[in-house]
């Protein structure tokens, strides 16, 4: 558990983010009790701009935080869909040494790799949404 004094920094949007849309003040709720829960003092974060693959606020985040440091969002779905800026992220992610943390999947990572994964099984958990023989070939091997 973290020392009282260690901060972790929320990251909200105003926007949807994959199948959800969550207004900003339950999603600083629930990253408020998140800290709470995980021993960490809360930092406000400032809020993300309205624009579709608009990332100025996280990427403020990121690059402000200490090394080390801990970010919290309400779901990875909030990462930046654009490759060019994924990859930007987790090269700060790793060049900070940073930990993001996801509430909604209950999921912390401090590795790109951990990151890189997830959105891989999630691109393929969509795939095979949409298609039938494919979900039917992936059930039968679970």
């Amino acid at each position: 558990m973290p020392s009282p004094s260690e901060k972790i920094i929320g990251y909200v949007t105003p926007r949807p983010f994959g199948p959800f849309a969550m207004p900003v003040p339950a999603q600083n709720s629930c990253l408020r009790e998140y800290a709470a829960q995980m021993g960490f003092t809360y930092a406000l974060p400032q809020c993300e701009h309205i624009f579709k693959n608009c990332h100025v606020q996280l990427f403020g985040t990121l690059n402000s935080a200490p090394d080390g440091g801990h970010i919290v969002m309400y779901s990875s779905y909030m990462l930046p869909d654009v490759a060019s800026d994924l990859e930007k992220l987790l090269e700060i992610q790793r060049a900070k040494n940073l930990t993001f943390h996801f509430v909604l999947e209950k999921k912390m990572m401090a590795c790109p790799e951990d990151v890189r994964k997830m959105l891989k099984v999630r691109r393929i958990a969509a795939i095979a949404r949409h298609n039938n023989a494919l979900k039917k070939t992936i059930l039968q091997h679970v």
